[in-house]
């Protein structure tokens, strides 16, 4: 942020009121023109302190605090096209035949409507019905309607729409259009109580019984692509993307542009690419202008400097990193100390981050594909997503699973029995599941052998296996550092001995086992 004595600009669209503060500081407040709106909620008030940094008091709705380039979000746009729907019945008792009239009940009631007061033009807006649908069937009986019977429901939406130019309806308006709304529910009831309301049918009184709101007044939009839809209890309306952002189809909000991007322009559903080889400084960057092909420190807001000893001294200040005298920074938005932008140190390496986004410090790349660890879809880089690689740290395109437990064979640490639970609770490489195989099988080839009898090894690796305590001892300890010789029939150091591994069994030196 830049000292409080470079004042930032209004709000695009609005304005800011500062005023200077007992400690030398600024605190000011923003607000926007008429027919303009934030896309999201400004905080309370805004106060600089000595040191030139900005902090934002009371709530606010805005994703990101403390825009990168301003301390406040700007205005753009709001069209007030929103209407109120009510749903809503009315309950008439009627003993005629219902079936053969539904379309003559449907437009009779629209006349019906159209003789209420409120139905028609009322200042700067007008109540019409839509959907009207009738449902035949016995009356509902209740405290306001004792009278029950043969009759018919008529359903149907109010809607309240505005007489206004588009361009000219304002959220005073748009309350107006909800009082509208009520008035016209409330001429009904007034009408049925008095017993006006009511129709012929084939020479038989279709009396209004009843009415009521099958759901609560709502305001509805219909907003075009880069424009947010803005829903509250007395309005509605459809506001233009302000510059720096964009609408996304599967978000209901505005979104800044990345830092690779710009936009000039309101009510947009994407935003402008900047020019190749270069990058905008800060997220939201609302015009061309603004992408650089690095940042220079000292002349814009991605340095911290001081004056040392009668000279400037500066860094890359927090959320930039770049070159040790901190003329030159790249945004690093996932503070991992790497910068998101390529940007060029001159003498210096500075290193564009492999995983943008993600705070990465240690920049693992198994596959070195240039994507990080954290953020690549494939690790191992075996073409396999990591979601469906069942070994997703080990290069495995054929997906080999020899027990089929859902471990590929590469990392399955038994690959000849089931353990989808990968259960080790020794200090080798080879499972419980695994050792458990093995001590049962050596255990029945030993049975009933005398002690020092050497037999083949179970699963047929280059040794053998030496039967103790009459072949209830199934395992053939070594010393460590040591392992089986199949020449000298005993341990060995493990430079002498001939034990051979074998993919897809388990560790051929048993006292490992």
């Amino acid at each position: 942020m830049a000292p409080c004595s470079e004042d930032f600009p209004p709000p695009q669209h609005g304005s800011a009121t500062c005023a200077a503060t007992t400690s030398g500081g600024q605190f000011c407040t923003v607000a926007c023109e008429s027919q303009h709106e934030f896309a999201c909620t400004p905080a309370d008030g805004y106060s600089c302190d000595l040191a030139g940094q900005w902090h934002e008091l009371g709530r606010t709705t805005c994703p990101d605090r403390l825009t990168e380039n301003a301390p406040w979000p700007d205005c753009s746009r709001a069209h007030y096209t929103g209407y109120p729907r009510q749903k809503s019945e009315v309950d008439f008792y009627f003993d005629g035949d219902c079936q053969s009239n539904n379309s003559n009940i449907i437009q009779m009631f629209e006349r019906l409507f159209n003789t209420l007061d409120g139905a028609a033009t009322s200042g700067s807006g007008t109540c019409n019905i839509e959907n009207v649908n009738v449902a035949c069937g016995s009356t509902k009986r209740s405290v306001e309607t004792p009278r029950s019977g043969p009759g018919f429901v008529v359903q149907f939406d109010i809607v309240a729409v505005s007489t206004l130019p588009a361009d000219q309806i304002t959220a005073v308006d748009q309350g107006d259009l909800m009082f509208l709304l009520g008035g016209t529910a409330y001429e009904i009831e007034d009408k049925i109580y008095s017993g006006e309301f009511f129709m012929t049918i084939d020479g038989r009184r279709a009396e209004g019984l009843s009415f009521a709101m099958t759901a609560p007044p709502a305001f509805e939009t219909d907003c075009q692509d880069g424009q947010m839809a803005v829903n509250e209890n007395f309005s509605a309306y459809c506001l233009d993307c302000p510059k720096g952002t964009f609408k996304p189809v599967d978000n209901i909000s505005c979104v800044k542009c990345d830092y690779q991007e710009y936009q000039d322009e309101e009510a947009q559903s994407t935003c402008k690419s900047c020019p190749a080889g270069t990058n905008a400084v800060f997220r939201g960057a609302k015009d061309i202008a603004d992408c650089t092909a690095q940042c220079v420190g000292d002349e814009s807001p991605c340095a911290d400097c001081h004056l040392v000893s009668g000279s400037f001294r500066c860094k890359c200040a927090n959320g930039w990193v770049g070159s040790s005298d901190g003329l030159v920074c790249g945004r690093d938005g996932d503070m991992d100390g790497f910068s998101d932008v390529p940007i060029s140190c001159g003498n210096e390496t500075c290193i564009l981050d492999n995983c943008p986004g993600e705070h990465n410090p240690d920049q693992l790349d198994m596959d070195n594909d240039g994507k990080g660890d954290v953020c690549d879809d494939d690790t191992d880089g075996d073409g396999v997503w990591n979601d469906q690689d069942n070994c997703p740290m080990d290069p495995n395109p054929d997906q080999i699973d020899s027990d089929g437990d859902g471990i590929g064979s590469l990392c399955d640490n038994c690959v000849s029995t089931p353990n989808s639970d990968q259960a080790n609770s020794g200090d080798s490489a080879t499972g419980d599941a695994c050792r458990a195989v093995l001590e049962e099988v050596i255990a029945k080839l030993c049975e009933n052998l005398p002690d020092g009898t050497y037999r083949p090894h179970p699963f047929d690796c280059s040794m053998y296996v030496q039967c103790h305590q009459a072949g209830h001892d199934a395992v053939f300890n070594c010393p460590s550092a040591t392992g089986w010789s199949q020449e000298l029939l005993t341990c060995a150091g493990l430079d002498r001995s001939l034990v051979a591994r074998r993919r897809g069994n388990i560790i051929d030196n048993p006292s490992r086992s």
